[in-house]
């Protein structure tokens, strides 16, 4: 549907600022890819890391969100109705920072084990790439 919008008789993606819009998403997108992908290949034991798995959790949800709500604003009005895919992937997106732990526990998560004895610089030692 944007491709086929032409406002002042222009496709939307010959604007610079969507075109913009688009390359940050894409970006969020493949930064939450790398930290999901991460997450399993750099677990130890227990399996999986429940920081390392709460990490790529935030991210991947608080991305869905982000990316979802700015694909409303290239849909503009059309965002919203049912007849579009986009709006489903929106309320998708807002459920999943939902089920499974909210960001803000998840967060807790992640602050407790990183001022727990165990040592956080296993979570971040690079030696095993």
């Amino acid at each position: 549907m944007p491709r086929a919008v032409r406002p002042f008789g222009r496709s939307i993606g010959e604007f610079q600022g969507m075109r913009w819009k688009l390359a940050d998403m894409w970006r969020e997108i493949e930064a939450a890819r790398g930290a999901a992908f991460i997450a399993p290949v750099r677990a130890r034991n227990p399996f999986p890391d429940p920081l390392l798995a709460a990490t790529a959790k935030i991210q991947c949800n608080e991305m869905s969100v982000r990316v979802t709500s700015e694909a409303i604003q290239v849909f503009g009005g059309y965002g919203f109705t049912d007849e579009y895919l986009v709006s489903r992937m929106y309320r998708a997106a807002r459920y999943g920072s939902l089920g499974g732990g909210t960001s803000e526990t998840l967060r807790d998560l992640v602050g407790k084990r990183l001022m727990s004895n165990d040592n956080p610089q296993d979570v971040f030692d690079l030696a095993d790439f």
